[in-house]
Parts: C-alpha cells; structure tokens; sequence
C-alpha cells in the first residue's frame, strides 16, 4: 500500500476509534513528507474530521509550514477546543492569504475546504458563536473574486448570527447545497444524470454559484444546463446569459444561443469595472478558445459575435460594420507620432574594428516542449555572432536532463574559455516549478562565475508577457539581459534589473537579399494560432468584408529540415508577399512586440502591424510601416494600398532601410558587445 494512504487510513482508524492518545502518539512519532501531509489534511478537512486536522496542522505549523489549510484547521481546532493561541496563530496566518488564491481556484476551495469547515462549526455547539461568525468571514474574505463576479446575495459567504443560532437547519441546507455542487462537477455532458438534477427544487443563488463554478472549471454542458434552469425562473445574470449562448451555440440550440445574446451586451456593459479582467481571462476566454474551429467560418463569426457582445473593449475593435476612415498621404502624416524618441543603443568607440570572442549560445532544441520543429532562435544567435566576427557556436538544449546539460554546459565555458555565454532566459524560468532543477542551474551558474569572473552571461528573452513575475528571480544570473516585447514593462525601472536590461530586436541572422518584386496590395499573414486564439477573428472577420488576407498557419510540426534552412524558406515567403500582416494582441489583450515585425520589415515586405504602443520605442508609424486597431482601418489600409501604390511603396522602402540600418546581424551584436565591454 502507498504509504500515504497507509498513513490517512491509520489516522482516520485512530480518529473514529476516539482514541486520542494513540493519534496524537502516532502523528508525533511517523515520519512523514510534509507535502504529503498537505494532502492528507486537505483530504481530512474535507471530510469534516475536525480533531485530526487539527493536530496535523499543529505539526505542520511548528515545522514552519503555512498554507490557507493549515490555517483554517489551526482555526477551527482553536474554536471547538477553546485554544485562543491556536486559533489566533491560524488567523493571523490567514489573513495573509486573504485574496491571494488564484481565481481558477476559489470555487474548489470553497466547496471542498470552506464549506465542510462552517458545516462542521455548526455541527459543534460548544463553539463560541461571536469567534465562528467572524471566522466565518474570513473565510468568505478568501474567495473575493469568485464573490464578486457571482453577486451572491445570501449562502455560505454571508452566514448570520440568526443563521448560527439554528445550526441543524443551515447545516442541512448547507449539505444538500454542497451535494448538488458536487453532483454537477462529476458529468460532463447532458446525461440522464442531469434530468434528475433539473427536477429537483434549488435556490437560484446556489445555481449561480454552481454556474460560475462549472463555467471557471471549462464544463460547459452542466453551466449550460444551470443557466437555462436559471433564465427559465427569470434570472438575469451575465454568467447566465453567456452559458446560454455558448451552450445553445455548442449545443446546435439557436433559440437559447440568441437568449443569452439579447441580454449579453447590456449586462456585460454594468458588470463592474474591475471585474471585466477577471471575468476575460477566467471565464470567457478559456470557453471561446476551445470552441475555435478554423474549418468553420460561420461558426468562429458566430463565436465572435458571443466574444464582442461579452467583452465591451473588443466591440470597437471588430464592428464589421463601422465605416472606414478615408486614409490619405496627407491624413497620414499627419497621424505620425513625433513625440516618442527612438532607441538607439550605442556601438563600440573603435567600431568597425572588433575584438575577437568566443561565444557559446545555449538555447532550447525544439520551439516547444513537446517534439515540434526546431528553435532557430539559437542558430540565428550564433550566426548573428559570427558575422560580427566573433567565433560563436550554438549549444543545443534539450531540458529532458537537466542537471546533467547544465553541467556539461559549464565544463565547455571553462574547457574553451568562453567569453560571453548566451541563455535561453525563457527556458530557466521554466524550471521554476521544479524547485531542485531551479537550485541546480542557480548552483551550476554561480559557481561558473566564480571559476571564470571574466566570462560574461547573457539572458535572452521573448515571453515576458508570460514570465514577468519570475524574472526578477533570476536577474542576479546575467550581466546583461536581452529582450524587447514590453519595453515600458515597469519591471525595468526596478533597481535590481534596470543596469542589465537591454531593449532589443532578436537578429534574423540569414542574409536577405534586397527585395526586387513590387509590391502587391495583398496581405500575407504567417504565423501560428495555438497561443494566440484572438487571430482566427481577425483572418475570418476579414474574408467576410472581402478584404484581400493570405494565410500560412504554422502549426510547429517538424519539417525535416535544418532549423536556419526552414527559417530561410519562411523569410522569402514573407519578402515575395511584399505586404504581411502582423497581430500582436495575445490571449490576455496584452499588446505585445513580436519577432514577425522585425523580419517583416527585414525581409523587405511592407508592415501591416496591429496598434502596439511600445513598438513607437523601435519604429514609426506611417513612416515605416501602416498601423491599424480595429477591422475599418484595416479596410482603410487596403484601399490606401490600392489607391496610393507610390506612398505605401515608398513606406515599404523606409521601413526596410531603417530596419537595414538600425537592427542588422553586425548592428546588433555591436551594441551587445559595447553594452558588455564597453
């Protein structure tokens, strides 16, 4: 038998048998994982056994272990057995994680910790009623956001005194609302199951919660069914409205699909400000994205048409019927930006002379984690290197052997005397969820440094939109730290990174002939939609207004071919375009820089870039590429093109020129170099 489980049947035999002594004897004196007694008390609390997870999260809280569990055991044991230390010890804990459980999480916890806790206070009447009614607050203070976006009105989070005075009754209730719950969280489709689920006679305030719970978990059938049971009684609510219409949509249900739209719009619209975030990222966009279906025009518009009516900030954006702007040469310069200065980072005072270096470029083998097509990101380092006039070599990393690609990654530095040792930033935080490979690759970087003080570490990264909570952790690693995608990230400004970082673009690396062909007013879009669900909206939403928009979908598979020859292929398919398209919203709205502009303008093609405001810090809009925000001025872009071929020319020629002249293989390894050595 796992000796887990061996260890919770003990505890719960000893437990059930009342004999204290012997549990408290046995918890004492077995070893036991500390994350395994986590587990263990989270599943005891669950259960309403009181007396053990008390004892264990004493354990635990003397070991110096502090979670939201520990704490409300800590509590609940302090309040039945009169323990005011215990107790005050497990609220003062407790209030640290008041708001801090990611929003993904506030339903199970409250379902599975929350409500068994308040049960089993009201099940125990020698507790103080005034500590169990203030307790029971802080416990409802846990899950904010889940409170808020439900508007719930009565319930477990707002328990009474008059409730706790009659705890027999509020217990029963409290048991059937946490049985249905949990009923709905075991089907994930429309089985007899739920037939027998919409006879029975439910509270709409426990509906709600149940349709919150079952929208945030991704199970759209049981919220579906929530939500029609819950229109049906006249209740007009925005989880309720957006459940009927993704349901009626998935469902092939028309009538429910255009119910929930008739009121989507105005309740979006009066769902508070701060919430609008929240109810984005945790509620429709993880829905919307799965339903996505490239071979299904008529479905993605159906899906946008649910996306815009529930997301007020993205109905501008995609009004497939607003009219286009009149985009001329003169309208155009006039909207060039002047305010914002460019970047321009300096170059070596000997330029173009040039000391020679060794270089080492450690960058992952594949673009994803999984078998797919190979990274050029590192060959194109390395061959960016190399055309400056250093001597630099790509170091392939594969993750799979951590420990042991770290270590052989450090004897080579200090084997060829490496100069400067180029990392896949993104990479290292990857690991942070496996906390020895992270004290590993710390421990193997540290000491390199130590061994070698003149060998310079060089962090590159691309995600930032991803990984900015972890960056800072790992700053201390690099003397320089390379990047571009948020420029005005307010990370920067910290004192601990601002001195490493250098905002810029990730070299091509291939040579790029001139382009010769000119320019066609038909716009390529190649790029992948695995990460980046808002793109298909954008593709289909201009086939529909007949705009002129080619598609190369990437989709990662291996190739075949070596990674800076496929890289090659795909840069002449963007300069015989001669017009590409470019978006930057990711799945969050954050509007970020991506590579595709650069090699874009380098490859000679003229830019059509999606708004990103920080890309004001790198180029100029109307100058060196067009801009748009929403579908009309794409629309406007198109006639613009067709209208004026010699001003977008001529702006297909400005951008190539400066991004020539600004962001080539030996300009970008020269303002790396005089960034390193000055």
């Amino acid at each position: 038998m796992d000796p887990k489980q061996r260890y919770l049947e003990t505890v719960v035999q000893l437990d059930t048998d009342h004999t204290l002594d012997q549990l408290i004897l046995f918890i004492q004196t077995t070893p036991a994982n500390p994350n395994e007694l986590l587990e263990i008390l989270t599943h005891l609390l669950t259960q309403s056994r009181v007396r053990v997870s008390y004892l264990l999260a004493m354990l635990l809280a003397n070991q110096g272990h502090h979670r939201p569990t520990i704490d409300i055991a800590l509590c609940l044991g302090g309040l039945i057995y009169h323990n005011p230390h215990e107790y005050a010890r497990g609220a003062t804990s407790l209030e640290n994680h008041v708001g801090l459980l990611p929003p993904q999480q506030q339903f199970s916890f409250y379902l599975d910790i929350i409500l068994p806790a308040l049960i089993a206070l009201l099940e125990y009447p020698m507790a103080d009623t005034n500590a169990t009614a203030a307790f029971s607050k802080k416990l409802a203070a846990l899950v904010p956001a889940v409170w808020q976006l439900v508007g719930a009105a009565e319930g477990i989070a707002a328990l009474s005194p008059t409730e706790l005075a009659h705890p027999a009754a509020t217990a029963s209730r409290l048991t059937q609302t946490r049985a249905f719950l949990q009923a709905l969280g075991e089907h994930d489709d429309c089985t007899p199951a739920f037939l027998h689920f919409i006879q029975q006679a439910h509270q709409p305030n426990d509906l709600l919660v149940g349709l919150a719970q079952r929208l945030m978990g991704q199970k759209l059938c049981p919220a579906y069914v929530c939500a029609m049971l819950l229109a049906n009684g006249g209740n007009r609510h925005l989880l309720v409205a957006f459940a009927l219409s993704l349901g009626g949509l998935v469902h092939n249900n028309p009538i429910e699909e255009e119910r929930g739209l008739v009121d989507l719009p105005a309740l979006a619209d009066h769902l508070p400000e701060e919430l609008h975030d929240f109810f984005y990222s945790h509620v429709a966009s993880p829905l919307l994205s799965t339903q996505m279906d490239l071979n299904d025009p008529e479905r993605i518009m159906r899906l946008l048409r649910i996306l815009t009516a529930a997301i007020p900030n993205l109905r501008t954006i995609f009004d497939l019927h607003a009219t286009a702007p009149d985009l001329t040469p003169e309208r155009l310069q006039q909207q060039v930006r002047t305010a914002t200065p460019l970047l321009s980072h300096p170059l070596p005072a000997a330029w173009p002379a040039r000391s020679k270096r060794r270089a080492l470029v450690a960058m992952r083998l594949t673009v994803m984690l999984t078998p797919s097509d190979l990274s050029n990101l590192g060959p194109r380092y390395a061959a960016c290197l190399n055309d400056y006039g250093w001597q630099a070599e790509f170091l392939p990393l594969t993750l799979t052997n951590t420990v042991q690609e770290y270590a052989a990654l450090a004897a080579r530095c200090l084997e060829e005397q490496v100069d400067v040792l180029f990392l896949d930033f993104d990479m290292i935080i990857h690991q942070s969820g496996d906390p020895a490979a992270t004290r590993m690759i710390r421990h193997t970087l540290t000491t390199l440094k130590q061994q070698r003080p003149d060998l310079k570490m060089v962090g590159c990264l691309w995600d930032v939109w991803m990984f900015s909570p972890w960056i800072k952790g790992y700053a201390d690693l690099f003397d320089l730290i390379l990047t571009g995608d948020t420029p005005s990230l307010p990370l920067w400004q910290d004192p601990e990174v601002a001195g490493k970082i250098m905002q810029c673009v990730t070299p091509v690396g291939i040579p790029v002939p001139a382009p010769v062909t000119p320019l066609v007013p038909r716009m390529l879009f190649v790029g992948g939609l695995l990460s980046c669900w808002l793109r298909p909206f954008w593709l289909i939403a201009a086939e529909q207004i007949h705009l002129p928009v080619a598609r190369k979908i990437w989709t990662h598979y291996p190739d075949g071919l070596p990674a800076l020859d496929s890289y090659a292929i795909y840069i002449q398919n963007l300069q015989n375009a001669t017009c590409c398209i470019n978006f930057s919203m990711r799945s969050n709205q954050a509007r970020i820089i991506t590579h595709r502009c650069f090699e874009i303008l380098l490859s000679g093609a003229l830019l059509i870039q999606e708004l990103t405001p920080d890309l004001d810090l790198f180029l100029t809009a109307g100058v060196h590429y067009l801009e748009f925000t929403t579908m009309a001025d794409l629309a406007a872009i198109v006639r613009f093109i067709t209208n004026h071929p010699e001003e977008a020319e001529k702006i297909r020629q400005q951008g190539y020129a400066f991004a020539c002249e600004r962001y080539s293989n030996i300009k970008l390894t020269g303002y790396i170099d005089q960034a390193l050595f000055g």
